[in-house]
């Protein structure tokens, strides 16, 4: 695993109380959260309960997390202005429970808004320009314990030429597992299609060893046939270890990834190369991984990989998690 840069301190700012406002400042410019406590899971109305607090980490358990708010059906946004000394590519984490977000100036980067027993996710890599930039993060508890943890870490981008499947080393897997898949092992089952929205008959129907095509300006289709919309869907099975694992797209233009009927990765819109990663944990065994891509003229290409990954619950000293309100 590459080393990881953490930036989010923890022997920082002791917490500073503030005063109930309905007119919240946009964010704390002096490293800490100014969070909001709603007392509903939608964060509806005015907060009933406003603090600064140095970091989001804090297990509840079946307690309240401030004065004036339920033990559950609660919600808190947090708010801040993170300044970063560099350039470089960035992934916000967050491991809830309930359901969490987290936007960066404005763009939703993590989406897990569901309920949750703790699980550990990560959004998509961003890279971010230094200087200073508005991160808002949103929680709400539905029942049972409560808990929340949020990070982020630069991170080294994964190089997106690497193939899913190297043809070298494909697994050795029971038979009677790779008959009962819905795709085979051994490549990827793609679907091809004249369109860029996957409907009708496909055009073509073939198995690729691995998702990593740069057409250009071309299509992956005969010359006679070629065509500036087009679309593609790839299934496949696999074998995993239990673990979190990073699943990776770069393409022009849109890309989604599912695994296990879960969609992990979600960017269906015109894109210009850029890479995207979500995490998820995977218990071990055979998962089933769907891919689908879609080009809206000029250069097409698509790269799909995926790593294992160790997103943290937390870093450096351990803080008091849970202060008093």
């Amino acid at each position: 695993m590459w080393n990881r840069k953490i930036l989010i301190p923890f022997a920082i700012l002791a917490i500073i109380a503030v005063s109930m406002t309905t007119s919240p400042p946009r964010a704390v410019a002096d490293g800490g959260w100014y969070a909001e406590f709603f007392d509903n899971q939608t964060l509806a109305g005015a907060p009933a309960y406003t603090r600064v607090e140095p970091w989001i980490g804090a297990d509840w358990g079946s307690g309240a997390p401030a004065p004036g708010v339920s033990i559950e059906h609660f919600s808190v946004r947090w708010t801040r202005s993170l300044e970063l000394v560099d350039d470089g590519t960035y992934q916000f984490c967050a491991m809830a429970d309930d359901g969490a977000r987290i936007w960066v100036d404005n763009v939703l980067v993590l989406d897990e808004w569901h309920g949750n027993n703790g699980v550990a996710h990560c959004g998509s890599q961003r890279e971010l320009a230094k200087g200073a930039h508005d991160v808002r993060v949103e929680y709400y508890e539905d029942g049972g314990d409560a808990l929340i943890y949020v990070w982020w870490e630069e991170v080294e981008p994964v190089s997106p030429y690497v193939p899913v499947v190297d043809p070298s080393t494909v697994p050795v897997v029971d038979p009677s597992l790779a008959t009962e898949a819905p795709a085979p092992f051994d490549g990827w089952l793609g679907e091809y299609f004249g369109n860029r929205s996957l409907s009708g008959k496909p055009d073509h129907v073939g198995v690729d060893p691995w998702i990593g095509f740069n057409w250009g300006k071309g299509s992956p289709f005969s010359s006679g046939a070629a065509k500036e919309q087009f679309s593609v869907r790839w299934r496949r099975a696999a074998r995993f270890e239990a673990g979190y694992y990073r699943f990776c797209a770069m393409a022009d233009d849109g890309v989604r990834i599912w695994v296990d009927d879960v969609l992990v990765l979600d960017e269906w819109h015109d894109n210009n190369g850029d890479f995207y990663c979500g995490t998820r944990r995977l218990g071990e065994g055979i998962h089933r991984v769907h891919v689908e891509y879609y080009e809206n003229r000029g250069n097409a290409l698509i790269y799909v990989w995926w790593d294992e990954d160790l997103p943290r619950r937390m870093t450096g000293a351990e803080p008091e998690l849970n202060p008093d309100p």
